[in-house]
């Protein structure tokens, strides 16, 4: 299957808005946020088949990294590699912008609505592929204190 890569504007993703949390529309159109859209043909046309959004932020020793907000892919197309790809477009777009580290957040609870749809253990198994690792680092800026809480959280290093 043929995937194409491609930065979602707003046109886009209101395209899409159906098939998203509402957070990730809303967070689209707020300076620091970056959309990513999977693109396949399907029946002859191109459709969005996966989405990942990214925030950038600083933290406190003045560091910019990114924070990993979304990553979906629409089941009929789970386990083809669209997920990774998009994990590693955002990872070359940070490493070209010279931010070393992408942080991705699990939460501990089992009522979020993320294991509704994907068992935890799944999500953790795809972190895991994407080289992202579990840190105690407190490397999160203020932005995302509240997810950042009782979550585990994992660092993917954009230089290696």
């Amino acid at each position: 299957m043929r995937i194409g890569i491609y930065t979602l504007d707003k046109a886009d993703m209101e395209a899409v808005a159906q098939f998203l949390p509402d957070y990730v529309v809303e967070r689209a159109h707020e300076p620091g946020y970056f959309s990513l859209g999977a693109v396949a043909k399907v029946d002859g046309e191109d459709r969005v088949v996966g989405i990942s959004q990214f925030y950038i932020d600083i933290n406190s020793s003045g560091e910019c990294f990114a924070f990993l907000i979304y990553n979906y892919v629409m089941e009929d197309f789970r386990r083809n590699g669209v997920g990774t790809r998009l994990i590693d477009k955002i990872g070359s777009i940070l490493k070209k912008s010279d931010i070393k580290m992408c942080v991705a957040c699990l939460p501990n609870k089992k009522d979020v609505f993320l294991y509704s749809i994907t068992p935890k253990a799944e999500v953790e198994s795809f972190i895991k592929e994407c080289d992202f690792m579990v840190t105690k680092e407190e490397i999160v800026g203020e932005t995302f204190t509240d997810v950042t809480e009782n979550s585990t959280k994992y660092v993917r290093l954009t230089g290696r």
